[in-house]
């Protein structure tokens, strides 16, 4: 069913794409008053915007359960030979439509001879280099999916020791900083001096206006006179000029400071631990920093665009059209960093040394700004096309009125084709985006899958909005890379190692697995194809990575969920005997570095035992290894549950790593309904406490801000129900020597 749906999507968006190329309009021999298209051909080319990404997910999926499960030789070399015809399809297409500007190499038409006019619009040839691109990125994504998964298993190993772990983190940061600050930034901004930003000169034609003319032109009326951001021309000879466009310098400026902040923060200790200080609320000087940063860049982005900018030569010197087309750049600005923390590993979240589960934060509020400037572009004209008296009409039309010439004609002549594409894309993902994050927490599938839109959403805007690419050339490369390297991930053996479902609040499972991690506390994205074929859904690993193996216990939250239904897995094949597949793209998540704390306190509610069980375990074990640094006095590890039956899940691997006075263990029993009303059977033992009731995290922080010595920071660790982690919070924040930490995050 899937390869069926997947093969009918693509040839509906081949035949969309190839209705529309071959229009009037592309090949440039409609005559006025004809629009050059019709309305099946624009509907055509939308469909070839929405459909292929549905297409690629599901031969993401078929390629994995074919990779990864028990299937003849035959069958996985006839599938795998289906993926390699079909790039190579998709290279020699890409390569022919975009021939007229890769025989000079793109980068080098200067001197090139023009040619016949058989693409005078430049959208055959911008077409062409996006498949090529993308063919390009697939075939090496499925090489390495290909390789991963005939390499097997990953070898097992201890990671190296706390020191040199520390080390190669730092050069790890300064290396990723200085390839951004150096390499990527400035690649990027140099691409936006030499090509045009727009698809309509991606052409070698007769008669100018192609991509020759523009390399040599020196841009002049792009801002008014007297304005103070102007553009600049840098004549390199007298077929080559770089244009350095005010809006470009001032967003590869704000992330050329950021790469180099970053770059400083990993080499100089005392600059990092500055930043990382908390100052408002719990916010770092950090983070502060680069909200500063930010607003720095968007009042010199409003400035230009609504004070200095001239619109088509002066057209437009204000009122809501200057309004409108203002808020649509401003869109494509934060629209290009909203993409930016959305991959799961990028040199971003390397050179900055933050996770990308701690960077979730920075996506939504991003997010939210973009749909909101969507919307205000979208009312702004509306306003517009009322004062033209366009409206309704133009509110959903093919083809519109706007934009004219003169006087309102009789029948709508518009030749902004991208207008009516961007009204058929861009009103359902203002919708997509902007309603299912009210209910992400009840239902994150649906959440999830409607996110998708953007993969439409993004080739759209960069064919409307002038100028677009130039922003989301490293945004959109940094997602490609990212969702490559994880499908090659999830494409790894991932054996299953033991299995047992547990009766505990409700339900725990508990997985081991052959799966090797270097970090206490990360957690992967875990698909079971018995429980569902799309289903990716992130769990903390419980163990240490000196164990050997990594642990899942997943608490089961409801009949009919995931986790309910992966419990009824369980149940059934450890009965039985029998194992099951599991995919993992991961792990995820910080480091930890214990070396600037006197002691480290880890709160754990309820399933929130997991990361905090696996870093209490990584330093006790680090301690048995003599690896610890002295000046770390104290970890203790406060768990409160509902129930004995879990404590006893992790009971006895807890009770390895018990020294008392250095690694303790304090269990809260804690029934609120009273179902459990015997006392605890399990008894206090050196180094391990059994109570009933809550703590005070007031009395407890106090008790230990006393009893450990010295200057050095206490690192306070806490994951569990949102309540608890709040009071963790709170009573940690009012106290000096106090870092707080949560592991709870929502995606």
């Amino acid at each position: 069913a899937a390869l069926a749906t997947s093969a009918i999507t693509l040839s509906l968006a081949i035949f969309g794409l190839h209705s529309f190329l071959s229009s009037d309009l592309v090949l440039g021999t409609n005559q006025y008053p004809s629009i050059g298209y019709t309305l099946a051909e624009l509907v055509g080319f939308v469909a070839w915007m929405y459909l292929p990404p549905i297409s690629v997910a599901l031969i993401g999926v078929i390629t994995l359960v074919i990779l990864k499960h028990h299937v003849t030789a035959r069958l996985r070399f006839l599938w795998l030979f289906f993926l390699c015809m079909s790039l190579a399809a998709a290279l020699v297409s890409g390569a022919l439509l975009s021939r007229d500007v890769l025989h000079c190499g793109i980068f080098f038409c200067q001197n090139a001879k023009a040619g016949e006019a058989s693409d005078p619009t430049g959208l055959i040839n911008s077409i062409g280099l996006w498949i090529l691109v993308l063919a390009v990125g697939l075939a090496i994504a499925v090489f390495c999916t290909v390789s991963a998964a005939a390499a097997g298993g990953q070898a097992r190993k201890d990671p190296p020791p706390l020191v040199r772990r520390l080390i190669l983190q730092q050069r790890r940061r300064c290396m990723a900083g200085a390839c951004l600050a150096i390499v990527v930034i400035p690649l990027c901004f140099l691409l936006t001096t030499v090509l045009p930003p727009q698809f309509k000169a991606m052409h070698l034609a007769k008669g100018g206006g192609d991509l020759r003319a523009y390399m040599a032109m020196r841009v002049s009326g792009a801002e008014y006179d007297g304005a103070w951001m102007q553009t600049m021309n840098i004549e390199l000879s007298n077929s080559a000029v770089l244009k350095l466009f005010p809006d470009t310098l001032i967003y590869y400026g704000f992330l050329e400071v950021v790469a180099i902040v970053s770059v400083f923060a990993a080499a100089l200790p005392g600059f990092r631990r500055l930043l990382a200080r908390h100052c408002i609320r719990g916010t770092s000087l950090g983070e502060i920093l680069l909200l500063s940063l930010f607003v720095c860049m968007l009042v010199l982005w409003l400035w230009y665009w609504l004070h200095d900018h001239s619109f088509e030569n002066g057209r437009w010197k204000g009122g809501t059209e200057r309004i409108a087309r203002s808020l649509g750049m401003t869109a494509v600005l934060v629209m290009s960093l909203t993409l930016l923390p959305a991959a799961k590993t990028s040199l971003w979240l390397e050179a900055l040394g933050v996770s990308w589960e701690s960077s979730l934060w920075i996506h939504r509020w991003l997010g939210r700004l973009t749909v909101i400037l969507m919307l205000g572009h979208v009312v702004a004209f509306w306003i517009d096309f009322a004062a033209l008296d366009i409206f309704p009409h133009d509110i959903l039309a093919i083809p519109t009125f706007y934009p004219m010439n003169g006087p309102k004609p009789k029948d709508p002549q518009g030749d902004d084709w991208t207008i009516s594409m961007m009204q058929l894309i861009g009103y359902p993902s203002i919708l997509a985006l902007g309603l299912p994050p009210l209910r992400r927490r009840t239902n994150w599938e649906l959440f999830k899958y409607f996110h998708y839109v953007f993969m439409a959403l993004i080739p759209a805007t960069l064919l409307h909005a002038p100028s677009a690419w130039y922003f989301m050339l490293g945004s959109i490369g940094f997602w490609l890379v990212d969702a490559s390297l994880r499908f090659a991930s999830a494409a790894k053996s991932t054996p299953l190692l033991a299995v047992a479902a547990h009766d505990a609040e409700g339900g725990v499972t508990e997985l081991r697995l052959d799966k090797a991690f270097n970090e206490p506390g990360q957690y992967c994205f875990v698909n079971v194809p018995e429980v569902s074929l799309w289903e990716w859904h992130p769990f903390s690993l419980c163990s240490s990575p000196l164990d050997g193996s990594a642990q899942m216990c997943i608490k089961n939250m409801g009949q009919g969920s995931f986790t309910g239904r992966l419990h009824d897995l369980a149940k059934q094949k450890s009965e039985s005997g029998s194992s099951f597949a599991v995919n993992m793209d991961g792990p995820y998540g910080p480091p930890l570095d214990p070396t600037p704390y006197s002691a480290i306190l880890l709160v754990a509610g309820g399933i929130g035992i997991t990361p905090m069980h696996s870093n209490f375990r990584l330093l006790a074990q680090l301690s048995n290894r003599s690896e610890l640094p002295a000046s770390l006095e104290l970890v203790r590890l406060v768990w409160i549950a509902r129930s004995e039956a879990l404590f006893r899940i992790l009971l006895e691997s807890l009770s390895e790593c018990l020294r008392p006075g250095q690694f303790e263990v304090v269990l809260y029993l804690n029934d609120p309904a009273g179902t459990n009303p015997s006392p605890p059977s399990i008894c206090s033992t050196p180094g391990l406490t059994v109570l009933v009731g809550r703590p005070s995290f007031n009395s407890w922080f106090e008790e230990v801000g006393s009893q450990v010595r010295g200057e050095r920071q206490i690192l306070v660790k806490a994951c569990g129900p949102e309540p608890m982690t709040l009071a963790a919070e709170s009573a940690a924040r009012g106290r000096e020597r106090f870092v707080f930490e949560s592991e709870l995050f929502i995606l």
